[in-house]
């Protein structure tokens, strides 16, 4: 039982619309005598607040726990119908609290192994990107080496075939033969001249006139 008249005990009772604030002196005021300001009945008898504030108190604290309780009551319904509203939707089911339980333990655990399948995807992938891009850079560098060695040996063949193309002008040079000087063709005038003109005359001087030519055109 309370002993201190000041202390107040409280609780609220909410319903939609309203909360009403309830106090242990209150409720003691509800069920004590009720008289003038004095709570004094009219006739001058007191009354006796012994035993009807124990069982005040007692109703108190049984309503009290009540009301959190069915708060508490509340609160564990608006959970679970939150839960329930996250789970696939079933045609027509009911589910009990166990089955809202278990089932969002299963779709969690779905979760869970669909995070993790879409992890090891990505990693994959970023291994693979990675290898394929070290395989290009790879391939690249080879290339890169290829045509290096491929330039250095084309400058070589070049620097020989220069190299053999100087010494060789330079033999034709020095193994060239001497140009001998021929003789001149005759002249015109001593082709035409009616001096070397054959006669038909004299007997055999189209043979010796050729002769003749053969010998000055040595």
């Amino acid at each position: 039982m309370l002993s201190n008249p000041g202390f107040e005990l409280f609780f609220h009772l909410k319903s939609d619309n309203s909360s009403t604030k309830i106090t242990l002196n209150n409720l003691r005021a509800s069920s004590s005598c009720r008289g003038g300001e004095d709570d004094t009945p009219p006739n001058g008898v007191s009354c006796s607040l012994g035993g009807s504030d124990e069982l005040s108190d007692r109703r108190i604290r049984r309503q009290i726990a009540n009301c959190n309780e069915r708060r508490r009551m509340q609160s564990i319904n608006a959970g679970f119908q939150s839960l329930r509203s996250l789970l696939p939707k079933r045609d027509g089911e009911k589910m009990s609290k166990a089955a809202i339980l278990q089932h969002t333990a299963e779709l969690i655990q779905s979760l869970q192994a669909e995070k993790m399948r879409l992890l090891e995807e990505k990693e994959a992938a970023i291994q693979a990107k990675k290898r394929r891009i070290e395989d290009e850079e790879a391939r690249e560098r080879g290339l890169v080496d290829e045509l290096t060695v491929a330039l250095e040996q084309e400058r070589r063949l070049r620097q020989l075939y220069e190299q053999q193309l100087r010494e060789r002008r330079e033999r034709e040079a020095i193994l060239s033969p001497i140009s001998t000087h021929t003789a001149p063709p005759l002249p015109s005038s001593i082709v035409d001249s009616p001096l070397l003109r054959p006669r038909t005359d004299i007997p055999g001087q189209s043979f010796i006139f050729k002769l003749i030519l053969a010998k000055l055109s040595l």
